[in-house]
């Protein structure tokens, strides 16, 4: 859940780019043309190397 600040505030967020090899495998699997087991393998091991959190 993200706090809320003040009215004159933003919360901050930590935005970092997306490589372009996350984003056109994410696109496979949404269209179809791979599965949802190998996206979710595939993120998966991202997390195990610790790529992403």
């Amino acid at each position: 859940m993200l706090s809320q600040g003040t009215e004159n505030s933003m919360p901050s967020y930590n935005f970092t780019t997306i490589p372009r090899w996350v984003k056109r495998t994410a696109n496979l699997q949404s269209q179809g043309l791979i599965s949802d087991d190998e996206f979710l393998s595939a993120v998966e091991y991202l997390v195990k190397i610790q790529a992403i959190k």
